[in-house]
């Protein structure tokens, strides 16, 4: 049961760096396709950064 506690502690610091990561990124490729004029794809990417952000909250403790 402790290995189970310590697999699922690991997976949720790993799905939460992901996620982190993730947004970060989203937030970049939204920020470029906005200075590009690409106002259709920044709004999409900044609501995929978005979901990311919120799966961060969902994971941290």
């Amino acid at each position: 049961m402790n290995r189970n506690r310590k697999y699922s502690e690991f997976m949720r610091q790993v799905k939460l760096r992901v996620a982190r990561r993730n947004a970060e990124a989203y937030w970049i490729i939204s920020n470029n396709e906005a200075i590009a004029g690409n106002i259709a794809k920044s709004d999409a990417y900044a609501k995929m950064a978005k979901h990311q952000d919120n799966l961060a909250k969902r994971y941290e403790v």
